[in-house]
């Protein structure tokens, strides 16, 4: 390829697979330049556009990303790859709705991708719509049953929602999959707390520091439960997870 851009450099398509292949040797610099030399040659070239706005997306260079991905739906307006990059995009700018639109929009074109439903129901919980982003969980637990951030973000959405047995269910699902999980442990020992299950939780808590000696949240729960310590030292850590609760 290198040979034949070198013996004709308006060759566009030599220029679009050595980029394609400079990409897959992780020589990301070296393949933006492929992609731009082929849109300087052929500025409608909706792949070179795309890869152009995913490679500055991976270097964190926002603005350029979006303007190429925004060329690209310019062209082929039901482009699921570039509509889903563009929410990742409008995430990193903390435009939560926007994203949630391009989202949205990248299923109405491909309903079973599953990234564009992940990102989206991810981005739900983010903001706290726990009814949405359960909906997205479900199906994406049909698509992947096993997949632990599904499990896990299912059951966080079960427990604020108050629905406990179900918020239940797929944190020890998660735990069948991943047994020294701490964030599912927590949630459960807090869920046998609202159960008025004392003794369940303390089982729980001290699995959690088991694992993790310096749970400092776990360590302040468990010593309350247990309440063999007088005026113990106070926990900023759980003071704030309250707090944000």
């Amino acid at each position: 390829y290198r040979d034949a851009v070198h013996a004709a450099p308006d060759f566009a398509q030599a220029h679009y697979n050595l980029g394609l292949l400079l990409l897959q040797h992780h020589q990301l610099s070296a393949a933006l330049i492929q992609f731009q030399n082929v849109l300087a040659l052929c500025p409608e070239h909706v792949d070179a556009l795309f890869y152009q706005g995913i490679l500055n997306l991976q270097s964190n260079n926002l603005f350029e990303a979006e303007q190429a991905l925004t060329m690209v739906l310019h062209f082929d307006p039901e482009h699921v790859l570039a509509l889903n990059n563009l929410g990742v995009i409008s995430l990193k700018k903390g435009q939560g709705q926007l994203a949630v639109d391009f989202f949205t929009r990248a299923l109405t074109f491909d309903n079973d991708h599953e990234e564009a439903r992940s990102n989206l129901a991810a981005t739900f919980i983010n903001y706290d719509r726990f009814e949405n982003a359960l909906t997205h969980y479900l199906i994406l637990l049909k698509m992947a049953p096993d997949h632990l951030e599904y499990l896990y973000n299912s059951g966080v959405a079960f427990m604020a929602l108050g629905n406990l047995n179900d918020a239940t269910h797929h944190f020890e699902r998660l735990l069948q999959l991943k047994p020294n999980d701490t964030a599912t442990l927590s949630n459960l020992a807090a869920i046998a707390l609202r159960l008025n299950e004392k003794e369940r939780a303390i089982t729980l808590l001290k699995q959690v520091l088991a694992i993790n000696s310096r749970d400092t949240i776990s360590q302040h729960m468990l010593n309350a439960l247990e309440g063999r310590i007088g005026n113990p030292v106070e926990s900023t850590a759980y003071a704030a997870n309250l707090f944000n609760n």
